[in-house]
């Protein structure tokens, strides 16, 4: 017999490691950690539970650093490490500050080699037992420690062991201080230079053990912990298992006689625990027979039991090699006899009973089982073995339960089997149906498994059988399942290989067939049709013949087992929530809603089995045609068929970034960025970006435009080069090009991209429009909200396009035709080269000069309709209104200035367009001048001025104005008399001042109406003046005194022949008055 050692202590020895066994486990973690110390990480976490063998683990990694182990982990650490050799530092954790542990055991290590104390200067570092080492200290210890390792060139192992008791201790008492002497020693271990490993062993995450120290503290653990790496040490219990049968098949071997019987009992056994699932492919039969007497059920329940609440007894291999009662040397003389679940229970309650009891994850089964066993003992059982044998059904059903996978099977066939042949109860099936009808234990429908049963009054399965048969299932099968059945999205493999494009199908339930558009991030559809209609092949043959999207139509011909499983689910609906009086009953309203669950579980694992049976049961059609699916792969073959088809013209762009229906947070900013260095640096070569470095937005640049040919040279290419985004491209510029005679929203180009037989991701369009629309910004008029024209395509726009594209609207400029010549008019008109095609650039060029003339033109030229020619006015109201530059210019102002497409001759019309264009202009900026010389030509005709000439009458009005006198001034007639006599060098300013004065607004806000009644306030203000000026003369006329007589005579007279009428007689008074003085 092997000599065990019920845990190693790697202070003190390395017992077990001349046997040890390598595993997966210990393989792969002892490689992680060989390639994480290449790359410069030096600190490790070792984690797993107990029992587990992380002690001998470091034993053995010591042994092969140090080359006396072999090769089994790493080997040493000169052929790999760099180093001569290795010195170790073992370590095994206890209650106690870690700085001071590890300070001791450097200052023990020294003192053994005290005669180079005082030449290397140790000395000073030591300290008395009795002092508490610093943090500093302690790193300064270990710094001349490292240093005599290192003059040996050899490399420094420490290993802490159980360091969980360390961090314990910290938590409790030294927080602060522990955790920064950890942290510390991470960092000084990790220096890339230093040839030093440090391994620390625990049960848990350093986390865990700072849990209970507050939120600040808590955080402190977590930096800590980021310091090392983190490796998890998890053998599987079959692999223990498998050690143990080695260490079992020496002491136990098959006893000669009864070897036939030993080897059925463990293949039976081990069917048992095969078809259950109560251990996998790692546990072999071999294993099974070396394990023996420990049966495979027995095996794994104890190994799994062990690792959960083993601490001191630490493993398996404990049990192995334990004395005395209830043990499995018990079995040595007992040929045949298993050490079965029953045993195992035995053998925990005895040992493992304070774990047991203590509150954990499997309390209430544990409280179950007693609760049953205490129901069993209290039933009259006609024998003793039949209460000897309930016993062992229960506790093995609970055993299995608590310690077994969540895919664990318990039927009652494997129940009866291991109950036969591993624990020789003869009368199972009769204590399994006692115990069912005592509601001890039950078989669990939606676990496929006996559980322990609590009890309840409300008979579950007779409320269910007897609801199944009142239940209806509704003909509209397709609406019932579609509550049960939820959509599944299947992604398209093949075709997102070849284009870099993920296609995505929704699977879901319908209840009758339709040709459906894909939208959105869902390319197409696999309808499944469960219906009783007899016709449904027919219509959805029908259907899809003409069938233009991506739909493939799944038939299942058989509905019998369908309705069966649905009325069943709703029997159990049913029940749950109409003849469950109790509510409090929360064992039966559990049981009620599991089993509905698993119901509705089985129900989708049937239709999935179903659907890829490839039985005359279900018809896939797609294409005109049946498909043969038999298999998911086949599936996923169709599907990717069905994209290349429809989705023909997919480009190929092969970036997870960006070839995607919505973009990550990080990738929309590189999205910005991307558009931006487009904008700024499009005559630069990778548009600025560093050489060496590659962000987001230049990879998506690369993967676009320049692996294309897009953008080479510092400019933008007229096509791609390669074929890969060559559909994507036409579609584009077929688009422009239909925008020649009628702007299109981008939304509409987003549309067609979006759909077959492109359907490009949202992702991909994003980056894609606003760069092929800048690319050709040349080639058309964009127009944003209301119509309205924006001249230049930049950053603000490309935002406002991404959210509002139904806002912005382009139209192509033409390429040949008459509007290429009527375009060449205007340009010949502006005296400017004429062009062969219509760009951005020169359009701008062309129309701008007139919407400038336009914009100058003062209020009077932009109203005014006094033109002689019809065709100034219509010239004007096109730029007045115009929203669509090329349609004003190419279509609407041809035809303002006489132009009709429809009729002949129109090549003379267009060779003089230009001189058409300047006599508009010519009237439009005359228009104003002609105003003012109207009024001046009334002026000279009605007031009958002797001059026409401006320099010639305005002397002579001065100075028959500067004759009246102020006082007989109006305030009216005073204004218009002070802007009359102000000094202007030419007419125009001059009648502008004087109609001021009457109009209280400028001239050139004058309207049409307003013409002729301001000539008319003009002339009757000028004849007031001649008035006054008349009256101002009289005022100046003495008479001689002797006359006086005389003068009221001649009065008299004339006062008696006048006529009566104050007008008239005012008039004849004022041409008497007139004829005298003048």
């Amino acid at each position: 017999m092997r000599q065990y050692s019920l845990s190693s202590n790697i202070e003190q020895n390395a017992m077990g490691c001349e046997h040890y066994v390598v595993t997966a486990n210990t393989r792969d973690v002892a490689l992680r950690i060989t390639q994480d110390f290449r790359d410069s990480f030096h600190a490790f976490l070792l984690i797993g539970t107990y029992g587990t063998g992380k002690s001998t683990f470091l034993l053995q990694l010591e042994r092969d650093l140090c080359g006396e182990g072999g090769e089994l982990l790493v080997g040493a650490a000169e052929k790999w490490a760099g180093v001569s050799g290795c010195k170790c530092l073992n370590i095994v954790g206890q209650y106690s500050a870690f700085s001071t542990v590890l300070f001791q055991k450097i200052q023990d290590v020294l003192r053994k080699d005290g005669s180079s104390l005082s030449r290397t200067g140790y000395e000073s570092s030591i300290i008395g037992e009795d002092e508490v080492p610093s943090v500093d200290k302690t790193l300064t210890l270990l710094d001349l420690y490292y240093e005599k390792v290192t003059a040996q060139g050899e490399m420094l192992f420490i290993a802490i062991d159980e360091f969980g008791k360390m961090l314990e201790h910290a938590a409790k008492h030294e927080v602060e201080s522990e955790l920064y002497f950890v942290q510390q020693l991470a960092e000084w271990v990790n220096v890339p230079e230093r040839k030093v490993m440090l391994l620390l062993s625990m049960h848990q995450s350093m986390e865990a053990y700072g849990l209970g120290t507050g939120d600040l503290n808590r955080f402190e653990w977590q930096k800590v912990q980021g310091r090392f790496r983190t490796i998890e040490f998890k053998e599987p219990v079959e692999q223990l298992l498998l050690l143990a049968g080695q260490s079992l098949s020496e002491d136990f071997p098959l006893d000669s006689e009864n070897k036939t019987e030993q080897n059925r009992r463990i293949e039976e056994i081990y069917a048992v625990a095969t078809e259950s699932k109560l251990v996998n492919e790692l546990f072999s039969l071999e294993t099974a027979r070396a394990l023996f007497p420990l049966d495979a059920c027995a095996a794994v329940v104890l190994a799994s039991a062990v690792q959960r609440y083993g601490q001191n007894s630490r493993s398996i291999f404990a049990l192995l090699h334990e004395r005395g009662a209830g043990s499995l040397w018990e079995r040595k003389g007992l040929e045949g006899k298993c050490f079965n679940l029953n045993d195992v229970y035995e053998y925990l309650i005895v040992h493992f009973h304070l774990a047991i009891r203590q509150s954990h994850v499997d309390s209430p089964v544990w409280q179950a089982l007693n609760m049953a066993t205490e129901r069993v003992e209290s039933i009259d059982w006609s024998t003793r073995e039949m209460l000897q044998s309930a016993l062992k059904v229960v506790r093995s059903i609970a055993l299995l339960q608590i310690f077994g996978q969540a895919g664990l099977v318990l039927p009652r066939v494997l129940l009866e089997r291991y109950l036969l042949q591993a624990m020789d109860v003869a009368d199972a099936g009769k204590v399994i149906d006692e115990l069912e009808r005592l509601r001890i234990i039950r078989f669990a429908i939606y676990r496929q498994r006996y559980v322990l049963f609590e009890g309840t009054d409300f008979n579950i399965e007779a409320e269910v059988a007897k609801a199944e048969t009142i239940i209806p299932v509704s003909d509209a099968i397709a609406e019932e399942l579609r509550q049960y059945v939820g959509d599944v999205v299947v992604s398209v493999r093949e075709h997102y290989y070849r284009t870099g494009t993920p296609r995505c199908f929704l699977q879901t339930v319908v209840s009758e067939p339709r040709d459906l558009e894909p939208e959105g991030e869902i390319d197409g559809y696999v309808q499944l049709l469960f219906s009783t209609d007899r016709d449904v092949e027919e219509i959805v043959r029908r259907i899809d013949e003409k069938a233009k999207h991506a739909n493939i139509f799944v038939i299942c011909r058989e509905m019998g087992e369908i309705v069966r499983r649905l009325r069943r689910i709703k029997a159990y609906d049913y029940v749950l929530k109409e003849q469950l009086q109790d509510k409090n009953d929360r064992v039966a309203e559990r049981e009620l809603r599991l089993s509905l669950v698993y119901e509705q579980t089985q129900l989708q694992q049937y239709l999935e089995h179903l659907l890829l049976s490839g039985t005359q049961s279900v018809v896939w059609r797609w294409g005109g045609v049946d498909q043969a699916v038999i298999s998911y792969r086949d599936e996923l073959r169709l599907l990717s068929k069905v994209c290349d088809k429809i989705y023909s013209q997919t480009p190929i762009l092969c970036n997870e970034l960006i070839n995607r229906h919505k973009l990550s947070g990080n990738i929309s900013a590189a999205r910005i960025k991307f558009l931006q260095a487009m904008v700024e640096h499009e005559h630069e070569a990778d548009w600025g970006w560093e050489s060496d470095k590659f962000p987001p937005e230049k990879t998506i640049y690369y993967a676009m435009l320049k692996n294309t040919g897009l953008h080479k040279a510092g400019g933008f290419s007229d096509r791609p080069e390669t074929e890969d985004l060559l559909s994507l491209w036409c579609a584009s510029d077929n688009f422009l090009h239909s925008t020649r005679n009628e702007a299109r929203s981008v939304s509409e180009l987003q549309k067609i991209l979006s759909a077959a037989p492109y359907k490009v991701k949202q992702g991909v369009l994003d980056f894609w429009i606003p760069a092929f629309l800048y690319m050709r910004r040349h080639d058309f008029s964009l127009f944003g909200r209301e119509e309205t024209y924006l001249p230049e395509v930049n950053l603000e726009c490309f935002e406002l396009m991404k959210k509002y594209p139904a806002d912005f609207s382009i139209k192509a400029y033409a390429e040949s035709g008459v509007k290429i010549d009527l375009f060449n008019q205007y340009r010949r008109f502006l005296q400017i080269e004429e062009t062969e095609k219509i760009g951005k650039d020169k359009f701008i060029e062309t129309i701008k000069p007139f919407f400038s003339f336009y914009h100058r033109l003062n209020e009077y030229a932009k109203n005014t309709k006094k033109f002689d020619r019809i065709g100034t006015v219509a010239f004007r109201e096109v730029l007045a209104k115009a929203k669509d530059p090329e349609q004003a210019f190419l279509e609407d102002m041809p035809r303002a200035l006489g132009f009709d497409p429809e009729a002949l001759g129109n090549e003379e019309f267009v060779s003089r367009y230009s001189e058409r264009i300047a006599q508009a202009v010519h009237d439009l900026r005359h228009c104003y001048v002609d105003l003012i010389a109207r009024i001046e030509a009334q002026l000279v005709q009605t007031l009958h001025w002797q001059h026409n000439d401006y320099t010639s009458y305005i002397k002579v009005l001065r100075d028959e104005l500067r004759e009246i006198k102020p006082q007989l001034l109006p305030p009216s007639l005073k204004r218009f008399v002070n802007h009359a006599l102000a000094e202007f060098d030419n007419r125009n300013d001059w009648i502008q001042s004087i109609a001021f004065s009457l109009l209280n607004k400028p001239l050139s806000q004058l309207h049409d109406n307003e013409e002729q009644q301001l000539i008319e306030q003009l002339v009757h203000s000028f004849a007031q003046c001649e008035e006054l000026r008349v009256v101002s003369r009289a005022m100046d006329f003495e008479c001689a005194a002797d006359k006086t007589a005389e003068i009221k005579s001649v009065e008299k007279r004339i006062m008696k022949n006048l006529s009566g009428d104050d007008a008239i007689d005012r008039a004849v008074l004022f041409q008497l008055l007139k004829h005298y003085i003048s």
